[in-house]
């Protein structure tokens, strides 16, 4: 199903429980639309269901080194660890940003030129992957998280690597 939880996310769920019968009878999954969503944990209807979402949850970014220590600084300066890698990935685009603009002649054009040439190491990364992209301005790190709702929480499944 495609979606975002906040357009009658909950009203979908609960009607194709009603209909089609519960996640376990019928296998049912949603995009990163519905992650992240107390509102849509809370729903028995949600028991059950799989998120996919592009890059890695939170429990999947590397130990060690600027992953580790992000999280480490978020969880000192906000009293609370992140509860979603989105906030993460918004510090990586950060990072990208900062790093084209610190290797700019200042100019704007410069600056957006350079974000076609960043390339930051895993260890530096806030999110543990290597931050580069390809010709077309893709990133070169093309995970896949799959994520199953259990006891009203989304559990890590599996990993996808897009090759």
């Amino acid at each position: 199903v495609g979606g975002i939880f906040d357009l009658n996310g909950g009203q979908l769920v609960k009607d194709k429980v009603k209909i089609l019968g519960d996640n376990t009878k019928v296998k049912f999954m949603m995009p990163d639309g519905f992650t992240g969503y107390p509102d849509f944990l809370a729903l028995p209807e949600a028991a059950g269901a799989y998120l996919s979402f592009t890059g890695l949850s939170i429990d999947q970014f590397p130990k060690g080194g600027a992953a580790e220590n992000f999280q480490k600084a978020y969880l000192k300066k906000y009293k609370e660890a992140p509860t979603s890698s989105f906030s993460v990935y918004g510090a990586a685009a950060a990072q990208v940003i900062l790093d084209s603009i610190a290797r700019s002649n200042g100019t704007r054009k410069d600056v957006w030129m350079k974000m076609k040439t960043v390339d930051i190491p895993a260890a530096k990364s806030v999110v543990g992957t290597r931050l580069k992209f390809d010709d077309n301005g893709d990133i070169l790190s093309r995970d896949i998280t799959i994520l199953i709702v259990k006891d009203k929480t989304e559990t890590f499944v599996k990993k996808i690597t897009v090759k």
